[in-house]
């Protein structure tokens, strides 16, 4: 029960990994609760149950480690857009201080003509920065949503493989467990599953291609 609850987590936890910060966790960690399960199972399971365990967590193991290679480009421009986005609020906050100091001058009815116009001037350069800094973070979404989808078409590359194994393993558990397994019940849900990310993906895809024409 424990294999199968981890298997579970592991597939949840595998389409986040673009958005996993490495430098204070490892990727296999997510895996650790699956990797002990697996060690247990092997003392208690048929031995053909934990020979098809064993195999899928190794598998697991190997696409995980590949898709970490394919979500860095992702990775990299989500780093990319935090940093233009501090810089865009850094300028936001300039554009309101000179904004607040001139609408002060005014209200008081005293302007210095040429006080006004330093002021203005550099209110008007921090708002041609926040303005840059928007258009750069608006073209790096439109990069990073490119890349979620290359990611996505990777993930269902790695993953739609190990449909059929990951089945035989859940049949196999249930059935050391005396518990009823029907293959075809079983394997039809998991087609079905891939047939809808998969037409999602195409329609984002063609939402994508044509907001590009």
């Amino acid at each position: 029960m424990l294999v199968a609850e981890e298997l579970g987590k592991v597939n949840n936890n595998i389409g986040s990994l673009a958005s996993s910060d490495f430098t204070k966790d490892s990727a296999l960690n997510e895996m650790s609760g699956l990797f002990s399960a697996v060690a247990k199972l092997q003392l208690v399971a048929e031995p053909s149950t934990a020979y098809l365990v064993s195999e899928l967590n190794a598998k697991y193991g190997a696409a995980i480690l590949r898709l970490i290679v394919a979500s860095d480009p992702q990775r990299k421009t989500r780093i990319d857009i935090d940093i233009v986005s501090k810089s865009y609020e850094e300028s936001l906050e300039q554009v309101k201080r000179y904004q607040g100091t001139i609408s002060d001058m005014v209200d008081c009815g005293e302007v210095d003509t040429k006080a006004f116009e330093q002021l203005q001037k550099r209110h008007d350069f921090h708002l041609s920065q926040m303005n840059a800094h928007a258009q750069a973070r608006n073209e790096l979404w439109d990069i990073y949503l490119e890349k979620q989808l290359v990611f996505t078409k990777a993930l269902i590359s790695e993953m739609k493989p190990l449909s059929s194994q990951y089945v035989e393993a859940l049949i196999a558990i249930r059935n050391d467990l005396g518990l009823p397994a029907e293959r075809q019940q079983f394997e039809s849900q998991m087609i079905r599953q891939w047939e809808v990310m998969e037409h999602e993906l195409r329609k984002t895809i063609e939402s994508l291609q044509a907001s590009q024409e």
